[in-house]
């Protein structure tokens, strides 16, 4: 018996058998007929199925023994995937699913096929991720650090990049760590910064440092995320100078003021380098960072803000008389004046010139009012009022763009230059305590001279401007009183300018805006006598259940939300009346306004409800009547001979107005900080200057007075 082999163009492999006798092979009807004939010609030569098959591809691999070119023509077009029918994949599930590989009572499973190629597919992806996982962790594989970590790789990382790299070197590994953390549908379903690409997850090409994803529901963790970070825990394992990711987690661990203990606990797991290799990075940082800095210093003009830290230092296992001890200590920021000529800008003599006009004697309520630009004010809070009536209706949301950009090119005042990025340098800590005038000087001079680097005689010639809170500013005026008189250039501190920092700002008037409008105080609860003035902050704060406190530096972000919400509940409240209308939104819809229209209704809505003159006008009785509709009756709490003569108009309506105005300046305040336009601030603060005085706040009243005046 004879037997040929022959190959189709589509790569398929034909046995065919022939008889001796014949010159053609007999036609078989059935597969089983066919892969018998075959089966019965290899036992005729004396082949077991294994055998043949393992002959057949150990021939076709082994290039010292010489093939048939028909053999070597059907191994190769069966291995390179040119079968559109079979391939190698095929054999190999054929094989694994067969019933006969799988366990039977009488066998034992360690011989069977099935669990032999388990074994040696598991073989094979322990080698591959063997390999993947060194090339990866040397200094080739692009995820170590190629010097010394500084805080601009520190405070831009991100998972990302490690990420893209991981996946690009070492797919095996993710493979295999996705399928243990992440279910088979989860695992099509990446995040976008883990995006799906050809049946496997594939990375964005461009590094970001957005946060990452979180998780659905209840479940705030994004499994992406560990599978990445286990990652790099099980490199820092097999290569100890993979350690990005945990000096990282040092440094977190140290801003969190960690116990030493956790470093040692996090380091025995790989997650975090030792306490000791974190205070070694950190120091490394300092230096590189001050580095920079007084590199910075020397060709730019720097601004200076710092503030108090304190930290509680317990004592463990106290004996008596001993207690547990506040440090405090201080922390500051150098930030980088642009846009600007410093010779000018920061002239000494011509700050001492204008103070030697004394202009401050000649401040009048008139010169101040004057430095107020009214006409503009109005026109941006008509902005603001409309703003808030976008954000409430969907349908007018394509309004926002056009007023975001009136604000920023009509309504600019002095706005920052487009594009623009403010460099800031974090300084180093320093144990002077900037609680009193003494320690206010040490804090400056160790900021200058120590950590910048600075020559006095380089200090003396130009303004640096120094800021901080009430307490720090007043201080450090104090300071310079005292040292007004001394003959020595840098040691007279007449070259530090000190200005209230912003954000202390807005606080303080948070606070005088909830001390102004609060309302009488609540009544004990055995009176059981509500809070029933709708204009104070009180009732509302009652009445929305928030836990907003009348005190000295109030939580800043929950009160600022008590104000903010209230003002746009009682804006959309003054559209609803400005329209006549029970809904306020079936109304738009129906109207459809153009923009120009809404502003010029914004406009009359700011002229009624937003200033003093409109708070004024609702007293004035019968002239009241006029703008605003008529509401019950007052009812005064107090009685007898003390009670104070009833107003002719509508004293809650003119005390909402007066709230609603300070509210509203306040968000104005706020959105030209976040806006970059120091020019548009600058006008609330004009106002602030007479509201303060009226306050009696001594500190920021000489601050403001201080401002004006320079």
């Amino acid at each position: 018996m004879q037997h040929t082999w022959d190959s189709s163009e589509s790569g398929d492999v034909a046995f065919h058998v022939l008889a001796p006798e014949l010159t053609a092979p007999p036609l078989l009807d059935s597969l089983n007929s066919r892969l018998d004939a075959v089966l019965q010609c290899m036992q005729s030569h004396n082949f077991t199925l294994g055998g043949f098959l393992v002959e057949l591809f150990r021939a076709g691999s082994d290039r010292t023994k010489k093939k048939t070119q028909r053999h070597t023509q059907m191994v190769s077009s069966f291995l390179d995937g040119r079968s559109k029918q079979y391939d190698a994949i095929s054999l190999v599930k054929e094989l694994y699913n067969s019933r006969h590989s799988t366990t039977r009572n009488h066998e034992s499973e360690e011989f069977l096929a099935r669990n032999k190629l388990q074994q040696w597919a598991v073989e094979v992806v322990e080698d591959m991720v063997s390999r993947e996982a060194e090339e990866l962790a040397s200094k080739e594989g692009g995820l170590r650090l190629a010097g010394e970590m500084t805080w601009e790789f520190a405070t831009q990382f991100s998972l990302a990049p490690l990420a893209r790299a991981a996946w690009k070197m070492s797919p095996t590994c993710i493979r295999v760590l996705a399928a243990t953390a992440i279910s088979k549908e989860g695992r099509k379903k990446p995040p976008s910064w883990f995006a799906q690409a050809q049946g496997a997850p594939q990375l964005p090409s461009a590094t970001t440092t957005r946060a990452t994803q979180s998780g659905q529901g209840k479940n705030r963790r994004d499994p992406w995320v560990i599978v990445i970070i286990v990652f790099m825990m099980l490199l820092n394992a097999r290569n100890l100078r993979f350690t990005v990711l945990q000096k990282l987690m040092g440094v977190w661990l140290f801003a969190n003021s960690a116990a030493r203990g956790v470093y040692d606990v996090l380091g025995r797991i790989g997650l975090s380098v030792a306490y000791s290799t974190t205070l070694e990075l950190l120091r490394g940082l300092s230096q590189t960072a001050q580095s920079s800095l007084r590199t910075e210093a020397t060709r730019s003009v720097l601004s200076i803000v710092y503030d108090n830290i304190n930290r509680k230092r317990e004592v463990w296992d106290a004996e008596y008389g001993e207690r547990a001890v506040i440090d405090s200590g201080t922390v500051a920021t150098a930030i980088i004046l642009e846009d600007c000529e410093p010779e000018i800008a920061f002239n000494i003599a011509a700050l001492e010139q204008a103070r030697a006009k004394r202009l401050r004697e000649q401040l009048t309520v008139e010169v101040l009012l004057s430095r107020i630009d009214q006409g503009h004010l109005n026109r941006v809070l008509a902005v603001h009022v409309v703003s808030f009536l976008v954000m409430e209706f969907p349908h007018l949301s394509h309004f926002q763009p056009m007023l975001n950009n009136k604000l920023r090119t009509e309504l600019a005042t002095h706005r920052m230059r487009k594009g623009r990025r403010t460099q800031a340098f974090p300084m180093a800590a320093s144990e002077h305590d900037e609680g009193s005038t003494e320690g206010n000087r040490k804090v400056i001079d160790d900021l200058l001279l120590n950590q910048l680097g600075l020559k006095k005689d380089e200090v003396k010639r130009m303004l640096t401007i120094v800021t901080g809170d009430q307490s720090t500013i007043e201080k450090i005026r104090t300071l310079k009183r005292f040292l007004d008189s001394c003959p020595h250039g840098y040691h007279q501190y007449g070259w530090v300018l000190p200005l209230i920092q912003l954000w202390h700002m807005g606080w303080s008037d948070l606070e005088r805006i909830l001390d102004t409008h609060w309302g009488p105080k609540s009544c004990s609860k055995e009176s059981e006598v509500r809070i029933e003035d709708v204009s104070t902050f009180s009732f509302v704060n009652e009445l929305l259940g928030r836990k907003v406190k009348n005190m000295k530096r109030p939580d800043y972000y929950p009160a600022q939300a008590l104000v903010f919400d209230t003002l746009r509940a009682e804006v959309l409240e003054c559209w609803r009346e400005h329209y006549q209308t029970d809904d306020l939104g079936v109304y738009m819809v129906t109207r459809q306004p153009t923009l120009d229209e809404l502003l010029q209704d914004a406009q009359r809505l700011v002229n009624t409800y937003l200033t003093t003159a409109s708070a004024e006008c609702a007293l004035q009785g019968r002239l009241a009547e006029t703008l605003f509709s008529a509401g019950s009756q007052w009812t005064s709490p107090f009685q007898g001979s003390s009670a104070p003569a009833a107003p002719r108009g509508d004293q809650v309506l003119a005390n909402t107005i007066l709230r609603m105005r300070d509210s509203m300046l306040h968000y104005e305040f706020q959105s030209a900080i976040a806006d970059g336009d120091i020019g548009r601030a600058m006008n609330v603060m004009a106002v602030w200057v007479l509201h303060s005085a009226v306050q009696a706040e001594a500190n920021t009243q000489m601050s403001f007075w201080r401002w004006l005046a320079t």
